[in-house]
């Protein structure tokens, strides 16, 4: 029974001479009611999956750094990135950009990455990603079908590399699709490459 109808049907029975007790005993029931409905909990807000947050932070040579939620790699993630996911996070547009603090090098460094293209017939043999470092073109990657991902590789020369400095990895994709545009799903994300690892080292990389 509503509070309404209950102050409706006490209005009724002190007309009709109820006793004065009982009536007391209502009016006790419906402070409560109107206490107990006051502090009831308001219902939680759904809960948001938050992008990567961006933090310049030192980058530590042969250490794998992951992608997936959670990630140990995810406060790298710059610009042009989608929101983690279970094992990777996707590029979403043109270009994606990782920022890291460098460390002192006597030698070329090597980038390791591991990822999965979005690579769709639509596109043509000839889709691929542009990597630079501090803005000089390091790598060019030829975009192809790997479902569970894939390893890329770039050499960074040691003169590029400014110790103690802020870097910039960036990620070019000449031409891109997103699963609606492929008619797969309603995703309208534009895909290049889901990250799944990384690994900066020093000397060649390892075979």
């Amino acid at each position: 029974m509503s509070t309404q109808k209950i102050a409706d049907a006490v209005k009724c029975y002190g007309k009709c001479g109820l006793h004065l007790r009982s009536y007391l005993a209502i009016l006790g029931l419906i402070a409560l009611l109107v206490s107990c409905n006051s502090q009831a909990p308001k219902p939680a807000k759904k809960a948001e999956t938050a992008k990567p947050a961006f933090h310049l932070t030192k980058l530590e040579l042969g250490k794998v750094y992951t992608f997936k939620t959670g990630g140990s790699g995810l406060m790298f993630l710059k610009s042009g990135f989608s929101n983690p996911e279970e094992t990777h996070v996707w590029t979403d547009g043109l270009e994606a950009v990782v920022s890291f603090e460098t460390t002192q090098t006597e030698t070329d460094l090597t980038l390791s990455l591991k990822a999965a293209p979005f690579a769709r017939a639509s596109l043509g043999d000839d889709q691929s990603c542009e990597v630079s470092f501090d803005g000089k073109q390091v790598s060019t990657w030829k975009l192809v079908g790997h479902p569970t991902g894939q390893p890329f590789t770039a050499i960074i020369p040691k003169e590029l590399v400014k110790p103690g400095k802020a870097a910039q990895l960036s990620f070019k994709f000449n031409k891109l699709t997103s699963p609606k545009l492929a008619g797969e799903s309603a995703d309208g994300r534009l895909l290049g490459l889901s990250f799944q690892q990384m690994e900066i080292s020093a000397g060649p990389a390892a075979k």
